[in-house]
């Protein structure tokens, strides 16, 4: 066995972690470099957000928390690494309306077309049906609305699956970006979906808390 000095273990050791880095990229949450700066992404979320609000015909509030927000959204997009964003809090105070004004963005800005499903969606399509799952694993850019509501467990004929945890795991196996919505805490979250998935979601996912009162 060949004895190496200190001085060349160090560089051994330094160029295989240099080449193992090299294989690792950035999360694929855009095909190229997003095409605008921070404050232009600012602004059409923000656009984006008062025509949800708009349309849904519901009260909206032109507050610092919201402004807040939209801002932390747009350095999301244009300044995260973060494979995914969670939007979490409680009911009715502007998470899914923020992640749909996400979604506009990407689609105009970045010709981005995100799929979006709600929890319980999830549920009653993929219940029998794994190829839906399968779709949802592999679909380019995922939103999930409100996780939590959904069963987490299926059973179908004495096969139990917890189709949130699977897509979750693929997911994040594949580096495939993701925005998701829900009333729960990240205490919760792990309590309900288990300690591995949570510690991928905190490692893959920038968190934003809603902790204003609901708009409606």
């Amino acid at each position: 066995m060949i004895t190496m000095q200190a001085n060349q273990f160090e560089q051994v050791q330094a160029k295989f972690l240099s080449h193992l880095r090299a294989q690792i990229t950035e999360m694929p949450r855009f095909s190229s470099r997003w095409p605008i700066d921070k404050t232009q992404t600012e602004a059409m979320i923000y656009a984006a957000y008062t025509h949800r609000v708009s349309v849904a015909r519901a009260n909206f509030r032109d507050d610092e928390l919201v402004k807040k927000k939209i801002t932390l959204a747009a350095s999301w997009i244009c300044e995260g690494k973060s494979s995914g964003l969670f939007l979490c809090g409680g009911v009715g105070n502007g998470k899914t309306t923020l992640a749909d004004a996400i979604c506009d963005t990407l689609a105009y800005v970045g010709r981005i077309q995100v799929r979006k499903v709600k929890a319980t969606e999830i549920i009653l399509f993929g219940r029998d049906n794994i190829d839906y799952i399968l779709d949802l694993c592999k679909t380019n850019f995922l939103m999930i609305d409100d996780i939590g509501t959904e069963a987490v467990e299926v059973n179908n004929f004495g096969n139990y699956s917890m189709p949130i945890v699977d897509i979750f795991s693929a997911r994040y196996d594949s580096r495939k970006p993701m925005i998701c919505t829900t009333n729960l805490t990240k205490e919760d979250f792990g309590k309900i979906y288990g300690k591995r998935v949570a510690d991928r979601a905190k490692q893959t996912f920038a968190w934003l808390p809603f902790n204003n009162e609901s708009f409606r």
